[in-house]
């Protein structure tokens, strides 16, 4: 989900200096050629820009309160009721869940609102993750289980495995580029690799040792608060090379700003499939690399899956 945060500073320092700027930084004084092809706007965009930053901030909080509220919710009602922590927990994946469908349909509801296809390609890119997901759970790659009590996915039911919904959910990308790469210089790749690799071990952390949405089942010397450290270099990298590629997108396809979403037009098509597939292309690439560590360390233990 590409995130107009970073290009919003840039869009409202525009709108004061009464200029246009493209998503690279260059200052222009028109719209068409080279400065329209590469995302210059009018002063009015500025407006249209600030209301989405808005609607995304804004929308994104509301749901963190909403979650915090249904488990604070359950947590009371369960505690008057003498609910064990076993019961607890179970309120709080059922939390785990709405904030998650929530948040992605919030996602793609902004992507289709932008009418942008590299913002609507990056959201789909980052729902088809799941499918790398699921036989990244294999036994021979991280050898996870979910918790049997979330909501699964309909029809799917393979020697015994089921997948989340919500899983599908957390897996969408996102991106902003625009301020950080000056502001960093040299220092731009290591920071957002290492922040992306601490934000996933977070989450992650939280996700498996707090709610128990997943679990690993690898050798305890392999993980840690139960996540797999390697997990630090592969989606770490994989949440860098996707800031990286979106950020790319509409130069490598050389797509107009307006191009809007539209079945018949090929710009459209173009977008989507781009941005989606540099999201893809990253995890297929880590992917294949990772197995040279599970071959070197078979950091595995039973797990009770057949594959």
């Amino acid at each position: 989900m590409y995130s107009p945060v970073g290009e919003l500073l840039v869009r409202w320092q525009d709108w004061h200096l009464g200029g246009r700027r493209d998503i690279g930084g260059r200052l222009g004084q028109g719209t068409s050629g080279d400065a329209r092809l590469y995302g210059t706007a009018p002063c009015s965009a500025s407006w249209r820009l600030l209301l989405e930053g808005w609607f995304l901030v804004v929308s994104t909080v509301l749901i963190m309160v909403y979650a915090v509220g249904v488990w604070h919710f359950h947590f009371l009602l369960n505690e008057q009721k003498g609910i064990s922590w076993s019961g607890e927990k179970q309120s709080m994946l059922h939390v785990y869940e709405s904030a998650m469908t929530a948040l992605f349909f919030a996602a793609l509801g902004w992507a289709l609102w932008s009418r942008n296809p590299i913002n609507l390609g990056a959201v789909l890119g980052g729902f088809m993750l799941s499918g790398f997901d699921w036989l990244w759970c294999s036994r021979g790659f991280w050898n996870a289980t979910v918790a049997p009590s979330l909501m699964m996915i309909p029809g799917i039911h393979v020697l015994g495995q089921q997948y989340p919904i919500s899983i599908c959910f957390l897996w969408v990308a996102s991106k902003c580029y625009g301020q950080i790469s000056r502001s960093l210089g040299k220092l731009h790749f290591p920071v957002i690799f290492v922040a992306a690799a601490a934000l996933d071990l977070a989450i992650e952390v939280l996700c498996v040792s707090r709610l128990g949405v997943w679990t690993y089942h690898q050798s305890p010397r392999y993980l840690f608060h139960g996540v797999p450290w390697s997990n630090t270099w592969l989606l770490g990298g994989l949440l860098t090379a996707s800031y990286y590629g979106l950020a790319r997108v509409q130069k490598w396809a050389a797509i107009p700003k307006d191009t809007g979403l539209a079945l018949n037009n090929e710009n459209t098509w173009k977008g989507v499939l781009l941005s989606a597939g540099t999201i893809l292309t990253s995890a297929f690439l880590l992917g294949v690399l990772q197995l040279f560590w599970w071959s070197a360390t078979h950091p595995w233990i039973e797990s009770g899956r057949q594959f």
